[in-house]
């Protein structure tokens, strides 16, 4: 997904539903999601949570390009299984990775993790 804001615009973006990863034996799954603000722009990224179930392989892909002035509120959640309903998430392998780019610096966040 690509979502580009122009100069002085305001967005709000979401999710109709929770990503789901589930058990793969192939490649992994990959969610990969870019944002481009132009100056001025401002956008709050709120998707709902990813899911990741017991056996999968996954990578969620955020990267963030912003120009001077441009302003953005967002958050990742990711929730392993779901325990509320007694399922337990083992041997899940995911990579959650985010980079943004702002103001002539950069910054990346969050090494492949595995769970056991």
């Amino acid at each position: 997904m690509a979502v580009t804001g122009a100069a002085g615009s305001h967005g709000l973006v979401t999710t109709p539903g929770a990503s789901r990863f589930y058990r793969s034996e192939g490649a992994p799954a990959v969610q990969s999601v870019r944002v481009r603000l132009e100056a001025g722009a401002r956008l709050e990224w709120l998707p709902l949570e990813a899911l990741y179930y017991s056996g999968c392989l996954a990578e969620n892909r955020l990267r963030l390009d912003l120009a001077p002035g441009a302003e953005m509120l967002g958050w990742d959640i990711s929730a392993l299984g779901l325990p509320q309903a007694g399922s337990r998430s083992c041997g899940v392998a995911c990579c959650s990775i985010s980079n943004c780019r702002a103001r002539g610096w950069s910054a990346a966040a969050s090494p492949p993790t595995t769970f056991a």
